[in-house]
């Protein structure tokens, strides 16, 4: 057009242009990615020579079926294609402007030709629209095919040519296309190729025999398969023993011969080309068998689960491995329903796990599987491990003897009914037996505690078990059958295992039989999680209960002593677990004997009635926890005082040691509390010094001395240990008012921590002894009441805080919220950050250090 591309109308059309050739970029790619993706799929076939494989007389219709798709590829995209015209590129860069600013400025001023004022405003408007095109930008392509190429093949392709790049040592000239260059091939005069490729299992590559005419020795796996092809009409002979079969070289086309022989034995290949003799040592590599082995006898879990640990290996990868499960008749004690001859039954079948990624060369796998419903589950049976190569060899590992895990069952009437569900299993011919028993287990069910349904399931299947024996189809009815007997088995045993004091109880037996009994590690943790289970289930139904009771009960009720948190129980079992992994047999059963009596004694709290005087005791607790806060309290003012002298030391220049730089910052909980609970608004004593703070610590000693005098003679050992807590807690306040009419913070920060340490034994102890009292009281009582807190101090038996009425009081038992839990995290970062500076005072470094044990 002439214009400079420095003016406006110069760029105006610069990007129209561009705009034009992006549209069409779009279309071509939308009509002829087809045609695109067939090119680099041949450039594919021609880099990798996949077309080769081939026979000879077929290549060339697979590549004129390629020139084929390539040309309906083009003619179906030129059909639709449209370049795209000047309107086309002036629309899209007006979509993204306001008021079509381009396509305006083509516009011709249609009315008010010679009024100067209509001719003005005609060039003031086109001047904004001027101003406006000149913000268009040419937009990037949207090319969109995924709708057009669902299978996104193109993308196949991509990778396919980045593959031949990458991997392909001569993409385009390498490879030998016999259609195209077998005349010149022929022309040239004799010449000969050869590939070796191994079996795809063994992972190894192709070997281009030109380039190893001067190698000692070529070593192939066994089944190689060799292949020469020879061209020209030169006399050509082939004499090999590798193979026992006659490999003549057959003419495949004009001027072409070849030949093609699997490599068995260690031998050679000698090609004899006209005057030229080729010869080519090989070594065949025989395939060994795969070996597995298991690495110890299979072991169980509670629910009836299997674990095999085995090890397999090849000298090039193992395929897949298997255990077959055969019932070992000679090892089984064959007694009640065992004596008769078992039914026959054909070996079961588990595939092994293989390794999901690396090498299969070797490895070492677990099999996990569950058993317990297997008819010979708790029996005797050899396990025998087969591994299979890509040849097809099978290696087997010598026979293992071993019981077959099974699921325990607590209940006896539940193991009683999975034995005979075994016996059915066993033989048919154990039907009346097992029918007889069933009836004689189920003759009083009023003596048993059974789940609703499980009575009369039992009947059900007693029913159908004497009609199949009637009718003579008992052996086509045993699997249903025992899959029924299994189901009420299962039923029992999960009933009573409901009943969460119950099961509580026999998992804490389990344990500590296996204990004392010197059981396997694995044995330990399994009996573990089940107390661990146990122990959830029985917390969770004392929440119910104690939900129960506070709405059943209107009456005043006092709170029971000996709280503990589910924290504390589960901190109580991982030590446990650590003792016992450790070796440590007796620690662990002495562990396990005090959570036994800290259940008891929650069991207590939940069902045994508050006694007279508890309502004291209760107070007591409630003054000492006001206490410990106030006494908090104070610490944290004296701690304040100390950084205050400090910082002023340090502003005066006087040597002291401490950290350089910033002052050291307030981190203490209770520093940034307005207003202190339990005590009311405290006095500040910032600027005054920590003589100021004796009198308080003075009044706190007194005051908890006029409690320690108020308390009756102590009738257990934990509460002559709670009244000893609080004179030493005494001692300390006495001993930190010293220090600080002294000025000596930290010694007055010392003893306020061992004070408030005494106070929170106390509070244990003597909470101890008001549960053993009532305990004692209820026993010679007789009463079964249950333990009560009062109208606003009610708790269920984990010491949650509940409402009038019974119901959960959320504030104290709502999960925590993220911001929460990162701004404690946050804080004990903080803590520990600060603590581990070696530049802070001993006071603050120790008082710190004080706040993390809390924390």
């Amino acid at each position: 057009m002439g214009r400079s591309e420095s003016t406006p109308a110069g760029r105006l059309e610069l990007r129209i242009a561009v705009t034009r050739g992006v549209i069409g970029f779009e279309r071509a790619a939308r009509r002829f990615w087809p045609l695109v993706t067939l090119g680099m799929v041949v450039f594919v076939l021609r880099s990798f020579g996949l077309v080769t494989v081939a026979p000879v007389g077929t290549q060339g219709f697979v590549w004129a079926g390629l020139g084929v798709l390539g040309g309906l590829a083009f003619i179906w995209g030129s059909w639709g294609f449209r370049w795209p015209s000047r309107a086309d590129a002036v629309t899209r860069l007006d979509a993204d402007l306001v008021g079509r600013p381009v396509a305006t400025l083509a516009d011709q001023m249609a009315t008010g030709k010679g009024d100067p004022a209509a001719e003005a405003l005609w060039t003031a408007h086109q001047s904004r629209m001027s101003a406006a095109a000149d913000e268009a930008r040419a937009p990037a392509p949207e090319l969109r095919l995924a709708a057009r190429d669902p299978f996104a093949l193109r993308l196949a392709a991509v990778i396919g040519v980045v593959a031949a790049l990458l991997f392909s040592r001569e993409p385009l000239l390498e490879t030998v296309q016999p259609v195209v260059s077998a005349e010149a091939a022929v022309a040239a005069g004799p010449a000969f190729e050869g590939w070796a490729v191994p079996p795809s299992y063994t992972g190894l590559p192709t070997l281009y025999l030109p380039d190893l005419v001067d190698a000692p020795a070529i070593e192939l796996p066994q089944g190689s398969l060799v292949t020469l092809r020879v061209y020209g009409e030169a006399p050509a002979q082939l004499e090999q023993s590798v193979t026992f079969l006659d490999t003549p070289l057959v003419e495949r086309a004009e001027g072409i011969r070849d030949v093609s022989l699997t490599a068995e034995v260690t031998g050679t290949l000698q090609l004899e080309l006209g005057s030229d003799e080729t010869v080519w040592p090989i070594t065949v590599a025989a395939d060994a068998p795969p070996m597995i082995a298991p690495l110890g006898p299979p072991t169980g879990r509670i629910n009836g689960d299997m674990e095999l640990i085995f090890e397999a290996w090849d000298d090039y990868a193992v395929q897949s491995a298997t255990v077959s499960l055969t019932l070992d008749l000679s090892a089984v004690d064959r007694r009640h329903g065992l004596t008769l001859d078992p039914a026959p039954r054909a070996p079961t079948v588990i595939d092994l796990p293989m390794p999901l990624t690396g090498d299969r060369q070797s490895f070492v796998e677990i099999l996990t599987d569950t058993v317990a419903k297997h008819p010979f589950a708790g029996l005797p049976v050899v396990l025998t491990l087969r591994a299979t190569d890509g040849a097809g060899q099978v290696g087997e590992a010598p026979p293992l003897s071993a019981p077959l895990p099974e699921r325990r069952f607590f209940d006896p009437l539940a193991s009683a009914i999975v034995e005979q569900r075994r016996d059915l299993l066993w033989t048919p011919d154990n039907a009346d037996r097992v029918s007889r028993l069933l009836r004689a287990l189920t003759h009083a069910p009023e003596d048993y505690d059974l789940p609703a349904g499980a009575y009369l399931a039992v009947r059900s299947v007693i029913t159908r078990l004497d009609l199949a024996r009637e009718t003579g189809t008992v052996a086509a009815e045993t699997d249903a059958l025992a899959a029924d007997l299994w189901a009420v088995a299962v039923l029992i045993d999960n009933g009573a295992m409901s009943d969460a004091e119950e099961r509580l109880r026999r998992a804490q037996d389990a344990l500590a039989d296996a204990l004392e009994n010197g059981a396997s590690d694995q044995e330990i943790a399994e009996l573990m999680d089940e107390l661990r289970d146990a122990m959830e289930q029985f917390m969770e139904q004392a929440a119910r209960e104690a939900l129960e009771r506070g709405q059943d009960d209107q009456q005043a009720q006092i709170q029971p002593q000996g709280e503990m948190s589910g924290q504390d129980l589960q901190d109580l079992l991982d030590q446990i677990q650590e003792l016992s992994e450790a070796g440590e047999r007796d620690a662990a059963q002495a562990l396990l004997d005090q959570l036994r009596q800290m259940m008891e004694n929650m069991e207590f709290a939940m069902r045994e009635g508050g006694q007279p005087g508890q309502e004291g005791q209760q107070g007591l607790q409630e003054n000492l926890q006001d206490m410990l806060r106030e006494q908090q309290d104070l610490a944290d003012e004296a701690f304040r005082e100390m950084q205050r002298q400090f910082a002023e030391g340090m502003q005066r220049g006087e040597d002291q040691q401490g950290p350089r730089g910033n002052q050291p910052q307030d981190v203490s909980p209770q520093a940034q509390r307005p207003h202190q609970p339990g005590g009311g608004d405290q006095p500040q004593s910032f600027g005054d010094g920590l003589g100021s703070l004796a009198e308080r610590q003075e009044a706190l000693r007194q005051l908890l001395d006029d409690m320690r005098n108020a308390l009756p003679g102590a009738d257990t050992e934990a509460g002559e240990q709670g009244r000893q807590a609080l004179d030493e807690a005494e001692e300390n306040m006495g001993a930190a008012r010293d220090a600080l009419d002294r000025e000596d913070g930290q010694q007055a920060l010392n003893e306020q921590a061992e004070a408030m340490e005494n106070m929170r034994q106390a509070m244990r102890d003597l909470g101890q002894e008001a549960l053993e009292q009532a305990r004692d009281q209820a026993e010679r009582d007789g009463s079964q009441g249950q333990a009560q807190t009062g109208p606003q101090g009610r708790r269920d038996p984990l010491g949650r805080p509940s409402g009038a009425n019974g119901e959960m009081d959320g504030r104290d038992t709502r999960v925590p919220d993220a911001d929460q839990i990162g701004r404690s995290r946050e804080l004990s970062e903080e803590l520990r950050r600060r603590a581990g500076e070696r530049d802070r005072p001993d006071a603050e470094r120790d008082y710190l250090e004080r706040l993390l044990d809390r924390f």
